[in-house]
């Protein structure tokens, strides 16, 4: 009987001490689709737009234009010919946003938040 305690006793001791399993790390989530889905804008000449809201109709040199959501498929990218522009960008609800802007051989940014009628 006392044999039996000790060899249950050694039994116990012996599994205690062994580190436990590590775990097996779990893979990354999957990425959204907006994130593996951005297509980065080309390296020609035009408008890389980023433009909020993105339903925001955009009028280059008084020709109308579309929405910025037609160019997202793109990465946001209008192509010009290089080139000074007059940009006009407008929303229901918004105040209208207008610049100029210079096209060189290469895209060139423009990010607009539009601001809402009435905030400061």
């Amino acid at each position: 009987m006392r044999r039996a305690l000790t060899s249950l006793l050694l039994a116990c001791t012996s599994t205690a001490t062994q580190p436990a399993p590590k775990p097996e790390a779990l893979p990354p989530p999957p990425q959204s689709s907006a994130e593996t889905a951005e297509v980065p804008c080309p390296q020609d000449a035009g408008l890389c737009l980023a433009v909020e809201p993105i339903d925001a109709e955009i009028t280059i040199n008084g020709e109308a234009r579309g929405r910025a959501s037609d160019y997202s498929a793109g990465g946001g990218f209008l192509a010009l010919e290089p080139g000074l522009y007059q940009i006009m960008l407008t929303a229901a609800g918004y105040q209208t946003w207008r610049g100029e802007v210079a096209v060189k051989a290469k895209a060139e940014p423009l990010e607009v938040t539009l601001e809402r009628r009435g905030d400061p």
